[in-house]
């Protein structure tokens, strides 16, 4: 039985709005957790014991791979389904998504125990088979991640039917939850073995809390049923979210594939060094992660109700902003970084500003190309940026076979980033116009007018670098932050920046 499209509650930007509040909470509590742990980790168990608990939950998170993108292919499957009112079909393939992931959950989990039974287990190259008490920790650990396999696949219902800032929140207060139950073992120095049983102990009840809060909020989601025919029949999704398997493969090997061969032909202090000033660059893909959660279902919804015009304008301003504010963010570490860094990596690493500046362009780079696909991923359109991806991996490792042994952690980027033009910002951006209907040079011009603009700026900084006088930076600084009006004026349409402040406007006015 179909319902009207006004099963989605609030509008976009209410909805979007909500949305970039809570995942900036959450990362928020991710940023808080991962920062207070390690300390209380080496104080509870000592160095030895922490890299013990890291290898154990290392080697058994892999198993969380057992996924196979299903819960970005079965979300996108009933969003759409939602918004067109298809309550019987959003029924079924709920049925058939959570049902498909239950039982291969089921299956490993059988798996899981035969292996954890061997005498001689143990991990990939080291002799001494695992103790009793490791044997329950993967066991445990295990148990836990295989849960969450089709539980993430039911918690899509959220984004599918317009409240994912609530899925977001719910997640927010079960990590903090997490986080003191984690402090309070840890301080205790309680056994590890206890860490895992709360670990899974929380999973369990985070599941128990969603079914029956969706079930209460979402009504249709009551009509779901688990049963080897509905797994059965969802056999015919699998091929759709192996795509999306692959995509995320693909994005492990571009990262780990680069370290592993710069860890080949270097040293370790090099691999280090490449390492941190890499993970102060991905600091500009927050501008991204901000935003792709909560616009993700909004593509989807537009999509499946077929406002593909609306679709094509909010694409092309998300692309533009995305690249902008991304910008500016890669230009403010360029003007910290020098400071902050000794102190972060306690003067152990030497800062590279050549290596940070590809870095921080490779980054701005890729908020252009990548959010230029965002809209084939929302609407499972996405099977062409797989193979793409794929090759960029490959090309990147193969790029950094060549270049690492002669020039280290400037030939790593390099790699990447080459990978990076010839796979992804040659290709994302034709590949969405394909599915808009629109001039290719359209997205193009959405990617790369708002990098040209920051130009500007980013010459008056690169300037007060090579100078190195302090008042000539604050100068500089001063200059390029009054740049940015103009610089915005030059990367943002006039029609979108008046479209966006009204619907900022109505936002403000529907909360006062």
């Amino acid at each position: 039985m179909a319902q009207s499209n006004s099963l989605l509650p609030s509008t976009l930007m209410v909805r979007f709005g909500r949305g970039v509040g809570s995942t900036a909470i959450g990362q928020v509590v991710a940023a808080v957790s991962s920062i207070l742990l390690v300390p209380l980790f080496l104080r509870a168990w000592g160095a030895e014991g922490y890299g013990q608990w890291l290898s154990l939950t290392a080697f058994i998170s892999y198993i969380s791979l057992l996924d196979f993108g299903g819960q970005s292919f079965i979300g996108n499957l009933l969003a759409r389904e939602y918004a067109r009112g298809n309550q019987g079909e959003f029924q079924q393939k709920l049925s058939e998504g959570v049902s498909l992931f239950a039982l291969i959950a089921l299956i490993a989990f059988a798996l899981l125990i035969l292996v954890l039974c061997v005498p001689g287990f143990s991990l990939p190259g080291h002799d001494t088979p695992f103790r009793p008490t490791e044997r329950l920790i993967l066991l445990l650990m295990g148990t836990s991640y295989l849960l969450s396999i089709p539980t993430g696949v039911y918690v899509t219902v959220y984004r599918a039917a317009g409240y994912l800032a609530r899925s977001v929140m719910i997640g927010n207060v079960f990590r903090f939850v997490a986080l003191v139950c984690y402090s309070s073992i840890l301080v205790m120095r309680l056994p590890a073995t206890l860490y895992a049983v709360v670990h899974l102990s929380i999973g369990v009840v985070s599941t128990f809390f969603i079914v029956w809060d969706t079930h209460r909020l979402i009504p249709v989601c009551r009509g779901a049923k688990l049963s080897i025919a509905a797994a059965l029949t969802a056999r015919a999704h699998l091929g759709g979210s192996m795509h999306f398997w692959l995509l995320a493969l693909a994005s492990a090997l571009n990262l780990q594939g680069v370290v592993l061969v710069l860890a080949a032909n270097g040293s370790p202090e090099t691999v280090a060094t490449y390492s941190a000033h890499r993970t102060i660059a991905g600091l500009v893909g927050y501008m991204s992660n901000l935003v792709q959660g909560p616009l993700w279902p909004e593509f989807t919804f537009m999509h499946a109700q077929e406002d593909h015009a609306k679709l094509t304008n909010v694409s092309l301003l998300t692309i533009r902003m995305v690249v902008l504010l991304s910008g500016v963010a890669a230009l403010g570490l360029w003007i910290l970084l020098p400071t902050i860094y000794p102190i972060w990596t306690g003067r152990h690493l030497q800062f590279q500003a050549p290596l940070l500046a590809l870095l921080l362009f490779q980054a701005v780079l890729a908020a252009g190309w990548t959010t230029s696909g965002w809209s084939l991923l929302a609407t499972n359109n996405h099977y062409r940026l797989t193979y793409w991806a794929l090759a960029n991996a490959l090309l990147t490792i193969g790029f950094a076979i060549v270049l690492a042994p002669k020039f280290g952690a400037m030939g790593a980027v390099s790699a990447s980033l080459l990978g990076d033009v010839i796979c992804g910002a040659a290709v994302y951006p034709g590949l969405a116009a394909g599915l808009h209907g629109m001039p290719v040079k359209e997205f193009y011009k959405a990617a790369f007018l708002p990098i040209l603009a920051l130009l500007i700026p980013s010459a008056l900084i690169a300037t007060a670098s090579w100078v190195h006088n302090e008042q000539f930076m604050l100068l500089a600084s001063i200059l390029a932050v009054a740049s940015l009006y103009p610089v915005a004026r030059i990367a943002l349409r006039k029609q979108d920046a008046d479209w966006a402040v009204s619907k900022l406007q109505a936002l403000i006015q529907s909360h006062t």
